[in-house]
């Protein structure tokens, strides 16, 4: 029987992979967002079937018992825990490898940027959570645990997880997510509180998607150096560690030994307090000269407009942050091609006087040839008139 219940998950998770990499994306061509909802269902179609063929019981297949209250809030704490060291895994691999061209951002931005958020929150943070819990920590975990021991479950389930989402740059962090969720499967048996904590992670990333929407990236999250994110990545593993460690305590009901109960929480607070204070030196130390090469711009010049809609007194300020080595001009000119400001000359933007009608800004800016640089080319120029305030970036 348990043999059969091995070939079961393999067949099971073999299953998945065709539906993900084939079946969703026709779904996708032939449906558009309904099919991906559909695509997620026939994950745990084909198991569910099996089970009901076999007539097995579905609620211990799938994990479906109910958790205390208790375990419940202490899956909280080893999640806290778990996300702060899938954060210590992204900024590794943002300082080693760069920062990620393709994000949940564009993902979303690209597919569903016409859709209805209700939709997208249905599509991207319930349906997906539900169904691939059930599929991974419901009948997978089931297949692959043993008599004795679920450490096997939850290893398996976490390395078929991390890999079934085909993301080179997640996979890391996905597996320790994974790994959270198989150990409060087989501490509580049940999937529902993974199940909500999926579906919460899946919809932050819904809600930010709406919050942060059209937003640029800022200079000082382009100009950030490899020292900093490494730093970053101790001081989220040390808070992590004391997070995981008593969540898990919790959840196994098992005491600890004492001496443990201290040095995890010394040596976490020795992590967190290493990295914040190598943050902030890095941090203080960064010059805006240097290689930073997270994104160069190839057009060294280029221009904007915008109108006033009636005349007014002004006052014109341009701020651009980047390198030493980079030589910049901010212009205004007028419909007539007459300037109006010049950052080179800071008075001309001191009380002038406006007519109403089209405006360009014109950005320049002069890198040395060979120079490595990267800088923020979005100045910030504000034109205050007595019936509006006009702010072009």
């Amino acid at each position: 029987m348990k043999k059969t219940k091995i070939l079961d998950g393999i067949t099971a998770f073999v299953f998945a992979v065709i539906i993900i990499l084939f079946v969703n994306a026709l779904l996708f061509m032939k449906l558009g967002i309904t099919g991906m909802a559909i695509a997620e269902i026939l994950l745990i179609a084909a198991p569910l079937l099996l089970v009901l063929f076999r007539r097995e019981n579905v609620s211990e297949r799938f994990n479906l018992g109910l958790p205390s209250i208790g375990s419940f809030f202490s899956a909280v704490l080893l999640m806290l825990g778990a996300n702060m060291w899938e954060n210590a895994a992204s900024f590794i691999y943002v300082a080693v490898f760069g920062m990620p061209e393709q994000n949940d951002m564009t993902f979303l931005e690209s597919y569903f940027s016409d859709v209805s958020p209700i939709i997208v929150l249905v599509i991207i943070g319930i349906i997906p959570a539900v169904c691939e819990e059930l599929l991974f920590r419901g009948y997978l975990f089931s297949s692959f645990k043993g008599k004795k021991s679920k450490v096997a479950a939850v290893i398996i389930t976490s390395v078929l997880f991390s890999v079934i989402h085909f993301d080179m740059y997640k996979m890391v962090p996905i597996f320790i997510m994974a790994l959270a969720f198989g150990y409060i499967t087989a501490k509580t048996d049940s999937v529902l509180i993974p199940m909500i904590f999926h579906l919460v992670n899946n919809s932050m990333a819904v809600v930010s998607f709406y919050v942060l929407r059209g937003e640029e990236t800022t200079a000082a999250t382009e100009m950030i150096s490899d020292k900093a994110y490494l730093w970053y990545a101790v001081a989220a593993f040390g808070m992590g560690l004391v997070l995981v460690y008593f969540g898990t305590r919790l959840l196994s009901g098992k005491p600890r030994k004492k001496v443990f109960n201290i040095l995890v929480p010394i040596l976490s607070g020795v992590l967190f307090t290493a990295g914040v204070i190598g943050l902030m030196l890095s941090m203080m130390s960064m010059p805006y000269v240097g290689t930073y090469s997270a994104k160069l711009r190839e057009d060294t010049v280029y221009t904007e407009s915008f109108t006033l809609e009636e005349n007014g007194m002004g006052v014109i300020s341009a701020q651009t942050i980047c390198s030493n080595k980079v030589v910049y001009s901010v212009t205004i000119t007028d419909a007539e091609g007459d300037e109006v400001y010049n950052c080179a000359d800071p008075q001309s933007g001191n009380g002038v006087y406006m007519e109403k009608g089209e405006y360009t800004v014109t950005y320049s800016f002069d890198i040395p040839e060979g120079e490595n640089i990267s800088y923020d080319v979005s100045a910030n120029v504000v034109v205050i008139t007595t019936v509006a305030e006009l702010t072009s970036v």
